[in-house]
């Protein structure tokens, strides 16, 4: 008889466990205090247009793609726990500006050699890797 009463016990715990998980309605009062508080901001907007005030865009970051030839310093590589990115001198080969495909911007990318002759590598890089370019100077 024992064993009886404690499943039921467990069954009230599981009961209790799953009101904790679903999620209350909002009540009257939280509603309401959202709609107060997109209509103020409504009324902000509306005060801003009718007294001719303007509020300034966020300006978008203008990147300076460096152009072919041109040798720029950049960082290379990861930081893991046993390596550090390091700085790199290369030439500029090719550049890729800023595309939108699918619906999808895909940023600029810029393809650097570096060294020379039989060593020559290609490394493909993004603008924010750019530490300096040297020929801007």
């Amino acid at each position: 008889m024992t064993d009886f009463n404690d499943s039921l016990d467990n069954s009230s715990s599981i009961a209790n466990t799953a009101e904790v998980i679903v999620k209350a309605a909002p009540t009257k009062a939280e509603r309401i205090a959202v709609i107060d508080a997109k209509i103020t901001k409504l009324q902000e907007q509306r005060y801003n247009i009718e007294n001719d005030i303007v509020s300034a865009p966020k300006a978008a970051k203008v990147v300076v793609l460096p152009a072919v030839g041109d040798s720029v310093t950049f960082v290379h590589g990861r930081r893991t726990a046993t390596t550090e990115p390091t700085q790199r001198v290369g030439t500029v080969v090719a550049v890729k500006p800023k595309t939108e495909a699918e619906g999808k911007a895909l940023p600029a990318q810029i393809k650097v050699q570096v060294d020379e002759g039989f060593d020559a590598e290609f490394i493909v890089i993004y603008p924010a890797a750019i530490v300096d370019g040297n020929d801007a100077e």
